[in-house]
């Protein structure tokens, strides 16, 4: 009900209806004042301290609001959110871009000197062009030099901190991680020149496959998207591919059933992500089902490259069930 006595929403399914009201909160805080705590075009840390939430006033009813640092490119600004979940996404992104101005020169020669960058590019252009991919890396090579705690950064004392102990990790960083995305897309090039060849009827629904997994590994924003734990496998990951794919020749029938266990799970996994992408939230059980299913199919289909973690079928149902929990 509101404050008038009217119903908001009405649902047998509880996750739909948290839905629904979420929506309204929504709309209510689209309609609500400025609050004093908001500014625009800040580009230094200048603000204090940042509450954690703070609660304001609509049409006689208190709602609850979260500050949060949002990334406008050149600057950043303080906004409400209506959820944790929305402010602590929006904070990581807004935090990042304030760094990145407290350090115009060091960004400025990241940006310019990122190892690898050229070569990167070149195997990167079918996915998108060489200005994403340098924000991109950009991106990730900040997070792991200054954010890599779990504890979102709301005071100024802290920021400062992790400003001055971050920036010389900066060059060492961008070293390891270009590299690996390196690898990644050099062995992401070399697939798809294969691919794109003249392939058997045997051979199509193999290709198909690798090519819609190929697409769940590298898109735009994929450096940046990917936890920094999981991205470091990523070269293993193309390599397992490559060699699935060197293996087919006389084993189809192998591989179309280890490809069938393979398309169970991940369609149980999407599910669950569907689920929880309309919450807007990240469920990290939920993610590490999603990378379990990645090192199942190294141990299925290249099992001499190892695995990160053990895995089994097993293992992954015991996994389903605390993400679905």
């Amino acid at each position: 009900m509101d404050v008038e006595g009217h119903e908001l929403a009405h649902d047998r399914d509880l996750a739909a209806l948290r839905g629904k009201l979420s929506d309204y909160t929504h709309a209510q805080f689209e309609q609500l004042p400025r609050s004093n705590l908001e500014r625009e075009g800040i580009t230094q840390w200048d603000f204090g301290d940042l509450p954690e939430q703070v609660e304001v006033e609509s049409g006689g009813a208190r709602l609850r609001g979260y500050p949060a640092l949002d990334d406008r490119g050149d600057a950043v600004a303080i906004r409400l959110f209506d959820t944790q979940s929305k402010a602590q996404c929006a904070h990581r992104a807004g935090v990042r871009r304030l760094i990145l101005l407290s350090l115009p020169k060091q960004a400025r020669y990241l940006r310019k000197n990122l190892p690898g960058f050229t070569t990167m590019a070149l195997h990167y252009s079918g996915v998108g062009d060489a200005e994403q991919l340098r924000e991109d890396l950009t991106r990730a090579i900040v997070d792991t030099a200054f954010l890599s705690g779990e504890e979102p950064i709301n005071a100024q004392r802290r920021f400062r901190e992790i400003v001055e102990s971050g920036r010389v990790k900066l060059m060492p960083i961008a070293t390891e991680l270009c590299g690996v995305v390196g690898e990644s897309l050099s062995s992401y090039h070399r697939i798809r020149k294969t691919l794109k060849g003249a392939l058997s009827p045997q051979r199509l629904a193999t290709a198909q496959e690798i090519e819609e997994q190929l697409e769940r590994l590298i898109y735009p924003g994929f450096v940046s998207h990917v936890a920094p734990a999981w991205l470091q496998h990523y070269p293993r990951y193309l390599g397992a591919i490559e060699q699935r794919w060197k293996k087919l020749d006389g084993h189809v029938a192998r591989d179309r059933r280890k490809a069938a266990e393979i398309s169970l799970w991940w369609t149980r996994y999407q599910q669950l992500e569907q689920k929880w992408r309309k919450r807007e939230v990240v469920d990290p059980e939920v993610a590490q089902l999603r990378w379990m299913i990645e090192e199942f199919r190294v141990s299925l289909f290249a099992q001499e490259l190892g695995t990160s973690i053990p895995v089994s079928a097993a293992r992954l149902e015991k996994q389903w069930q605390r993400a679905n929990r």
